[in-house]
């Protein structure tokens, strides 16, 4: 079976199924899963690193679509490559092709179907929420979820992929440990808010010039819109909270870090609801689904723009399936209850 391009990025393509490796090593399947193989120019060390510690976790074959082993690729046909922007615009560029467990389709190919979409987003968002529960608590976050960081197979699981950008929250000595930046860049709609406002006084902003180009995007305005969040108010007591410092904001990185993830995951939902619901026929039993309470509490807390009043992966989890496995019972008396902030 020849190659199929089944999802891209700035770090490459990931093929399905895996092509085969420079001097003829074929992976047809790993831990009893169809293999695929991601083509990037990147250094794959530290990804190659933490799929392996991932991999290693207790269900992590539910949870993740991670690359353990790394080879050359061998040239692909034309035909293959064609619609893979690293391979056309780095032709002479050195590749290398990351073996990772089949997960399926990304997020962003599983809207295609609003039918199947709209039916199993709930369950899916509950996975995801397992799963993030999985790595966290082994002191990882990922750093990098999108819709085309998540893929979905046949049976609507959902698994993680691409730990390029993510950082163990134990190893953050200093800001530049997290793979964040220091420059303000509004139009990275998938990076938390705080760090947003973290970027804008050592970038030149200030917190009003940053929050109104931060209000470009759709998605921002929806969420202020639906849930009655002043992100003003919510960014300046980020920053007002936190100082300038190094020291600062690094403390206030290793304190608060795992709540990037949190908020991916709540635009996640936010930006499936806003796609259905240019969909038609689907448009009103979608609505109907996500008039939901409880996926609305979740979509709501993970999408605090404050990490002090944002939802942690736990809190959510136990507002939607509070019987998951995932979640340890010692831990339920000392939580809040769904309705408080966390």
């Amino acid at each position: 079976m020849e190659p199929v391009l089944a999802g891209q990025g700035v770090y490459g393509c990931t093929f399905i199924p895996a092509p085969r490796c420079a001097g003829g090593k074929v992976f047809s399947q790993i831990h009893g899963l169809p293999a695929v193989g991601k083509i990037t120019i990147e250094k794959t060390d530290d990804e190659l690193r933490i799929g392996k510690a991932i991999m290693s976790l207790p269900l992590a074959e539910l949870y993740f679509a991670l690359p353990t082993e790394s080879c050359e690729p061998a040239p692909l046909p034309a035909a293959v490559t064609k619609e893979c922007d690293v391979m056309k615009e780095n032709p002479s560029a050195k590749l290398t092709m990351m073996i990772m467990p089949d997960g399926g389709i990304t997020v962003d190919e599983y809207m295609h179907d609003p039918a199947r979409c709209m039916k199993n987003m709930k369950a899916i968002l509950i996975h995801l929420l397992e799963g993030g529960i999985i790595y966290q608590n082994a002191g990882y976050v990922h750093n990098d979820i999108h819709p085309g960081n998540i893929l979905v197979d046949k049976l609507n699981v959902a698994r993680y992929i691409d730990f390029g950008l993510g950082f163990r929250i134990a190893d953050v000595k200093r800001w530049s440990d997290a793979n964040l930046g220091r420059t303000f860049k509004s139009k990275y709609l998938w990076t938390a808010p705080e760090i947003h406002a973290l970027r804008m006084r050592p970038s030149g902003y200030d917190i009003e010039k940053g929050i109104a180009e931060l209000r470009e995007h759709a998605e921002y305005r929806l969420i202020e819109t639906m849930f009655g969040t002043n992100a003003l108010a919510d960014l300046e007591a980020v920053v007002n909270r936190t100082g300038q410092t190094e020291m600062d904001q690094t403390n206030f990185l290793k304190e608060y870090g795992k709540k990037i993830d949190c908020w991916r995951i709540g635009l996640l939902m936010i930006s499936i609801w806003k796609e259905m619901l240019h969909v038609t026929p689907f448009t009103f039993k979608f609505s109907e689904i996500y008039k939901d309470q409880a996926v609305r509490d979740v979509m709501k807390g993970l999408t605090r723009f404050d990490p002090k009043e944002r939802w942690s992966f736990s809190h959510a989890l136990r507002h939607l399936a509070p019987k998951s496995p995932v979640l340890p019972p010692e831990a339920v008396a000392n939580e809040p209850k769904a309705n408080e902030p966390k």
